[in-house]
């Protein structure tokens, strides 16, 4: 009976995933576009988010893998199959990190699980945009001045990171309350 027990939980947890994935995938077809070289405010990173806060780093990570790989084939750009590698599925994994908020069940520790897996998604963007998009960088971003590589993949990629941090947050904070109570196995 234990054995069986086990099982369905695993079952379940893959089924809340795939749920969570697919979930992602619809809602990063609700974008803002933001530069002329891509990048785009949505909402994809909040279910991934919420599923590494309710099941942990691990299940996050790879569920994050899929979603990413998902982002791809719906109107992904890579330069090559490393730029590919680490703008979706390696980028979308770090949402995951979320997870290490995972003991938190308050709205505070909620936000801060998705303040970390947006940061560090947005970490692997910018060292993505020095070591493959360079050769796109300009000496200005809108209206900040980019001297180097590196400021300009940070701001670059801040133009869409920093806002889809800020509303994955809020919506994980908004949501931690009525979703613990919600879903508590």
């Amino acid at each position: 009976m234990a054995m069986q027990k086990i099982r369905n939980k695993k079952l379940l947890v893959l089924a809340e995933g795939a749920v969570m994935v697919a979930l992602s995938a619809v809602l990063s077809l609700l974008r803002i576009p933001v530069g002329p070289e891509g990048g785009s405010i949505d909402f994809a990173m909040i279910p991934l988010m919420i599923y590494a806060l309710r099941r942990g780093v691990f299940s996050g990570l790879m569920a994050g893998a899929v979603a990413g790989m998902i982002q791809y084939f719906n109107e992904g750009y890579a330069v090559n199959i490393w730029s590919l590698i680490m703008d979706y599925p390696l980028a979308y994994m770090m949402v995951g990190l979320a997870g290490l908020m995972m003991l938190k069940k308050s709205a505070g520790g909620w936000a801060l699980g998705a303040v970390i897996g947006g940061f560090a998604r947005w970490l692997v963007h910018i060292v993505s945009g020095v070591v493959f998009y360079a050769s796109f960088a300009a000496p200005k971003v809108w209206f900040m001045h980019t001297p180097t590589v590196w400021l300009y993949s940070a701001a670059y990629n801040a133009l869409y990171m920093i806002p889809g941090i800020v509303i994955a947050a809020a919506a994980c904070a908004a949501l931690a309350k009525p979703l613990s109570k919600a879903l508590m196995e």
